[in-house]
């Protein structure tokens, strides 16, 4: 009876595993440019985050919260868990000479950010 157990309990493991929702999101390095730390959250923990990823940040080296701009919005479905449809950013890059930061998302889309003013242009 203990060896059914057991089996039981490692096939509800390993099924657990099988059915799970979505991978994790990647990790995105922060870029360092003149001081300032520019970061792409995948989970922002607060109140006024309407959405998982979108967001871009950027910080002082003592870490402390200079700015956060969204990058995208995601339309979520009510009728489907929230989980499944998040879309993370997938990528940063800076442009020095333009201080233009360059982003991409997991749906393949491409936006940049002038860090000067922080407008958000959409490529494609």
């Amino acid at each position: 009876m203990i060896r059914f157990l057991y089996a039981l309990v490692f096939t509800v493991i390993l099924a657990s595993q099988a059915f799970a929702k979505r991978l994790e999101p990647v990790e995105v390095k922060p870029v360092h440019f003149k001081g300032i730390i520019y970061s792409v959250p995948p989970f922002i923990l607060d109140e006024k985050s309407p959405q998982n990823g979108g967001f871009l940040e950027a910080r002082d080296g003592k870490d402390k919260l200079i700015w956060r701009v969204q990058i995208y919005k995601t339309a979520y479905n009510p009728l489907l868990e929230q989980d499944v449809q998040d879309v993370f950013i997938n990528s940063l890059s800076l442009d020095k000479a333009h201080g233009i930061l360059m982003i991409s998302d997991e749906k393949d889309r491409i936006f940049t950010v002038d860090i000067f003013t922080k407008k958000v242009t959409r490529l494609r």
